[in-house]
């Protein structure tokens, strides 16, 4: 210690002698570890190095400001830019893993919503094995190298800065802190291109102005669509006054099932699957098969949570987890309006009620009851204890206790959830038979969970077949496993077809023999979440509201309309919602009701969004 002490002491000395050298190495040390961050970050996104290097030059001193802004607040309380850094560093260390992690296991890297629900990430951690891989060791390295750059800067320190001259900081911090929101603030603005991913926004800009783009969104989490105005809106509504439709007088029991990671792998590559896994989904009778576009790939339950529920689409709005920072009281949903149906509602989920919000979210859009964890029963498959056939089976124990009256239960599963090591492989009743190297695994054991699946779902259209009172199924994948993109997409798909298979899961809407026949040309048809509760309000014969009717209209001509604003018609043409779009008149009314639905307020136009007659 002694020795080092020295050292300094004599380091200060020669620069001492040399105030001009010693600007010039301090303020090269800054720049160096402030660099080393910034790259530390971006390569925790899985970002390359050759991506960085071909970036527009203009990102690179915008990243390092943003990064700058961190350590001059450490400096607000160390007053030592040597302390300051050796402070950031540890931060730096300790996200850049975790966003490695959290792109590694979601395909998203960490932002501002993903700390309001950082318990929920915990919980979903908990089914990975987290592994000492290279981006985990070259985060380690990249902290050292900081930290031996801040020992030298210490060298350079005659000690703490004085008060004086620390007051100058919170107004430097200030300064930085609007341009970079007007930075921000600018990014949104001219950005028309469609974007179809996060690593898109993370290739072309990186993460740190990425991190500040999607906190600015966060706050404002609604975005006008292209066209939308007071008169626009106006113009909109006197079209469609009039426009719902009367239902049938028929109230059946109406079942809706998110299931997590429930997605076909063969549709984005070849697993050359051993055994089927998805038989008693293609043998059901009286059903409508087909793939719904969702909005994530490998995660994203919330976002698909909020299609399903509301019939709103996540292009308009930016929130990771809408529940988490979006206020659902008094919001138009499928619950509200079967309320007014007169139906009773219950929402089940086997996991905390704090996740995502999911615990006064769910109330908030116009539940009766909610089940959560504590009541389940557990039944397990290896080391997964949240199975679909336990689930179901207590939802058909409580289903009962929901009344005489019409009923609708909602049921989020937990089953498919990754990591897909958590068995041994001698569980795996299905195989891939593709090599898909490190992954092959992962791919077996999820295509036995997806089978395992599979065959509760057969289980529990039996037990409902049963029933002497009338009821209908809807059942839906919230997004595709973890490392889907990490697989070989199949030959011959282009960039807009690999993007939509991505993010495609199957659905199945079901009716038991007391429902009677649902129409058999419907089947094989494919739509987007938020078609799927008017779709199945139409096969039930209840009233359609002018929105839900505009909805069914768009399921028909453009079935396919993914969350990015890039959309399939009916005859496989792509294109993406803009002005210059030849279908921006035929979709334009849909996202004018969405945003005066969610965003108006005071000004929303009620009568679009009930019940014909109430």
């Amino acid at each position: 210690m002694t020795a080092m002490k020295k050292r300094l002491e004599r380091t200060r000395e020669y620069f001492a002698a040399r105030p001009r050298l010693r600007r010039i190495a301090f303020v090269a040390l800054i720049l160096a570890m402030t660099a080393i961050q910034w790259l530390q970050l971006d390569l925790s996104c899985g970002t390359r190095v050759a991506t960085v290097l071909r970036r527009s030059p203009v990102f690179i001193p915008v990243n390092m400001a943003l990064l700058f802004l961190v350590d001059l607040v450490f400096l607000l309380f160390t007053r030592r830019w040597s302390a300051a850094y050796l402070a950031a560093n540890v931060l730096t260390l300790i996200w850049s893993v975790a966003d490695h992690y959290a792109w590694m296991f979601s395909g998203e890297p960490i932002t501002v919503t993903t700390l309001f629900s950082a318990g929920t990430a915990m919980d979903v951690l908990a089914g990975y094995r987290l592994p000492f891989d290279l981006p985990v060791a070259a985060a380690i390295a990249a902290f050292l190298a900081g930290t031996a750059m801040a020992i030298a800067l210490r060298a350079l320190e005659s000690g703490p800065i004085p008060w004086k001259r620390m007051a100058l900081a919170p107004i430097a911090l200030a300064v930085m802190l609007t341009g970079a929101y007007g930075l921000a603030g600018l990014l949104e603005r001219t950005d028309t291109d469609v974007l179809w991913s996060s690593q898109v926004y993370l290739t072309a800009q990186g993460y740190p102005v990425y991190f500040l783009r999607q906190g600015l969104l966060t706050v404002h989490q609604v975005q006008t669509p292209a066209g939308y105005d007071d008169e626009a809106m106006a113009r909109t509504a006197e079209a469609l006054d009039g426009t719902g439709t009367p239902g049938t007088g028929e109230t059946p029991d109406i079942f809706f099932i998110l299931n997590e990671t429930f997605y076909d792998l063969d549709l984005y590559t070849d697993t050359q699957a051993d055994a089927p896994y998805l038989e008693a989904y293609h043998a059901a009778d009286n059903a409508i098969r087909g793939y719904a576009a969702i909005p994530g790939v490998g995660g994203g339950t919330n976002r698909a949570e909020f299609e399903l529920l509301t019939s709103n689409s996540m292009f308009l709005v930016s929130a990771q987890a809408p529940f988490i920072t979006m206020d659902m009281t008094r919001a138009n949903s499928l619950v509200s309006y079967l309320k007014t149906l007169g139906y009773t509602a219950c929402a089940m989920h086997q996991a905390s009620p704090t996740n995502y919000n999911r615990g006064r979210t769910y109330p908030a859009l116009g539940f009766d009851e909610t089940i959560f964890r504590d009541r389940f029963t557990a039944d397990a498959y290896g080391d997964r204890n949240n199975t679909d056939r336990a689930n179901y089976r207590d939802m058909l124990s409580w289903y009962p206790e929901e009344g005489e009256g019409p009923r609708f239960t909602y049921l989020l599963t937990y089953q498919n959830h990754g990591g897909y090591e958590q068995n041994d492989p001698s569980l795996d009743t299905v195989h891939a038979r593709r090599d898909f190297g490190d992954l092959t695994d992962d791919v077996s054991e999820y295509l036995t969970s997806i089978r395992l699946s599979d065959q509760a779902l057969g289980e529990l259209f039996a037990a409902l077949d049963e029933s002497d009172r009338p009821a209908i199924v809807c059942m839906v994948g919230d997004h595709g496993p973890n490392f889907l993109t990490q697989l070989p997409a199949r030959e011959g798909l282009s960039d807009q077809e690999r993007e939509t298979v991505s993010r495609q899961t199957p659905y199945i809407i079901w009716a038991n023999k007391a429902f009677g026949p649902l129409p058999a040309e419907m089947d094989g048809m494919d739509l987007s979440c938020v078609d799927l509760a008017p779709t199945v309000l139409q096969l039930a014969g209840l009233p359609l509201s002018p929105f839900y009717r505009t909805i069914l209209g768009l399921r028909d001509a453009v079935p396919c309309r993914l969350s990015t604003g890039l959309y399939r018609t009916a005859e496989g043409e792509y294109g993406s919602f803009a002005p210059d779009d030849p279908l921006f008149g035929t979709l334009a009314p849909y996202y004018y009701m969405e945003y005066n639905n969610i965003r108006a307020g005071a000004d929303r136009v009620q009568t679009l969004f009930d019940p014909p007659g109430t």
